[in-house]
């Protein structure tokens, strides 16, 4: 009876931990779930990747691969150009759809080799199209070859800071080759050197005293003074420039036609009354057009035709230069100048800009004005300032003697302005 008594508890932990055994063994046995197979179907290709960009902006992939569906909405139709001229502009062109969802729409835009873009904002043609064009830098148009892509940004669907591609891409931005060789660069930097100005207008006047003389009837101040206005304009091709002007020559001066330096004057060579008997009255007032021709970049050559009338009857003449150097800058030229009845003169320059602002030349000048007789020399300094964009101020100051006894100063100065 004990015995039965202790078996019963035994009997019953036995069943209650058989019973757990079995519960925990159909647990296990059951498979785990999982997810569904996927159906077999056709091989899908793969997803198409995009480049990555130079920049730190997120760049969407082109409009014109963009899927089904996409947010992509801007379109932009392009043709691009392949070649153009180093002298001509370069506009971008492009039928933009749908631009109000873009924020702007951007032509990036480099030379060949550099890794920096320039930005430039398309512009619309006109109010009710969907023309708009993008006018490249001038300084880029250098011959050679530049580099640009299409782009928006601030399309509603993206971020504010996402770019979307349109033609081309930073890495593989579409070629143009630039024709021709650097002078178009050349130019623009001569005309930078002239403040952008093209139009020159300028007034000069120069008083030149080669000394009292006495003769055997009184004293002769043998001088002269002259004085020009002229305007210029610069091409900066071949033909470099042409310049138009006019002036008058006013001198008083003693006659040597029988080889002394104190003779009676000639009628037929002093226009004007004569108010002694070595007094000789000159001048002429003339009209010029002159041409300066470019050969390369440091050969220039002036020609100018002169009409004018004196006195006694119409005077004509020439004046031409030779300049070799950088002008403005360095340089040397050299010219001759002749006048019917009034005489020649010919002339050696060096001019030189080693100073800012404060261009300056030295001329010698041989010369027998102002009544084609007597030989004469000038030294002169000339100095030149300029106060802005738009004006400058030339002074000049020197000596001038005629047969190297007897001399006098020689003075003058000017205004230009340029436009």
């Amino acid at each position: 009876m004990r015995q039965t008594q202790h078996q019963e508890p035994i009997s019953f932990v036995c069943s209650v931990l058989l019973a757990l055994l079995l519960a925990a063994k159909s647990v296990y046995a059951q498979p785990a779930a999982g997810p569904e197979p996927m159906d077999a179907g056709p091989a899908s290709s793969p997803a198409p990747t995009t480049s990555p960009t130079p920049t730190a902006l997120t760049v969407a992939t082109p409009s014109t691969s963009s899927p089904a569906g996409s947010a992509l909405i801007v379109r932009v139709h392009h043709i691009p150009p392949n070649t153009v001229q180093n002298e001509t502009t370069l506009s971008i062109l492009a039928n933009i759809e749908s631009s109000h969802l873009a924020k702007e729409v951007l032509l990036y835009v480099r030379q060949q080799g550099s890794r920096q873009y320039a930005r430039i904002v398309f512009q619309r043609l006109s109010t009710d199209a969907i023309q708009f064009s993008a006018l490249v830098p001038i300084e880029l148009l250098t011959p050679g070859i530049i580099e640009y892509y299409i782009a928006s940004r601030g399309i509603q669907q993206a971020a504010a800071d996402t770019e979307q591609l349109h033609f081309a891409s930073p890495e593989h931005p579409h070629p143009v080759t630039v024709m021709g060789d650097d002078d178009a660069r050349w130019r623009r930097d001569l005309l930078a050197q002239h403040f952008d100005n093209r139009s020159r207008l300028q007034v000069h006047t120069e008083y030149v005293n080669f000394g009292a003389r006495d003769s055997i009837t009184g004293t002769v101040n043998d001088s002269y003074w002259r004085a020009e206005l002229d305007y210029t304009y610069r091409f900066l091709s071949w033909v470099y420039s042409i310049r138009l002007g006019a002036g008058l020559l006013l001198g008083q001066t003693y006659v040597s036609s029988l080889g002394s330096l104190a003779q009676i004057p000639d009628p037929a060579r002093c226009g004007a009354p004569v108010h002694s008997a070595t007094d000789c009255r000159v001048g002429v007032y003339y009209g010029f057009a002159e041409l300066r021709f470019r050969f390369g970049r440091l050969v220039r050559w002036d020609l100018r035709p002169i009409l004018g009338v004196g006195p006694q009857s119409f005077d004509g003449g020439a004046s031409t230069q030779l300049i070799i150097g950088h002008d403005p800058g360095t340089h040397v030229g050299i010219g001759v100048e002749g006048v019917s009845h009034i005489g020649v003169r010919g002339w050696l320059r060096l001019a030189w800009d080693t100073v800012p602002r404060l261009p300056m030349s030295f001329t010698i000048d041989l010369e027998n004005f102002p009544n084609n007789d007597a030989l004469a020399m000038r030294l002169m300094m000339n100095f030149s300032y300029r106060f802005a964009r738009y004006f400058s101020i030339d002074l000049m100051a020197g000596y001038a003697t005629r047969g190297w006894q007897i001399g006098g100063p020689t003075l003058g100065g000017g205004l230009v302005t340029e436009f």
